[in-house]
This record gives structure tokens, sequence and C-alpha cells, in this order.
């Protein structure tokens, strides 16, 4: 017969295990937000180019266009799959007034 002592033990590696493994199964629904971090174009009809910066840590940006002050955006508040574009030749993003465009480095890719 089992004493109290190894029930407990029994009963705690039984909670933290289905613990764990309902910490994977909802975590692994979620989904990544989008490298957009580096250096991004700004794209101005008959103007040129500018450039801009972007830091990203998870869903918030700090978006730093040429001689202007940073802006910080939180991407949960955008309907972000209407603003991000990518194609062959590299990625376009529009962020309130700005249309940035970054070209592909590597276009074998």
């Amino acid at each position: 017969m089992m004493n109290r002592t190894t029930g407990g033990y029994i009963l705690m590696i039984l909670l933290c295990g289905s613990a764990l493994w309902g910490i994977l199964h909802v975590g692994s629904t979620l989904k990544a937000p989008p490298d957009l971090s580096g250096q991004w174009a700004v794209v101005e009809t008959g103007k040129p180019d500018r450039q801009a910066v972007i830091q990203q840590s998870g869903v918030f940006v700090v978006l730093t266009v040429e001689h202007e002050k940073p802006q910080r955006i939180d991407l949960n508040d955008m309907q972000f799959t209407e603003h991000l574009s990518k194609s062959d030749r590299g990625t376009e993003l529009r962020i309130d007034s700005y249309r940035l465009r970054r070209e592909r480095k590597d276009a074998s890719k």
C-alpha cells in the first residue's frame, strides 16, 4: 500500500504534467508577428526616398523616419494583414501616412 507522501508526490507530478501539457497545447495555436525590424525606404510620389528604421519587440514597433520624431505603434491596434504585402521584389508596409518598402536582398528566396 502507498503511503500519503508518495501519493502526494504522484499527485503533484500529475498536476504539473497536466498544466505543462495545457500550456503547450494552447501555445501551439499562437502565431508570432512578422519581423519588421530593420532599414526601410519611405516611398513618396514625386519626392526622393527617405530612410526609416523599425525597431520591434513582439507586437510593439518604434518607427523612426529621417528628421522626424519616433512613433510607437502597437500592431494589435491595426488590422495588420491589410497593411503588409510581400512580392518577389520585396515587402511593402503602410503605417499611418507612410508607405515603406524593403527590397529583397536575395532574389532566389
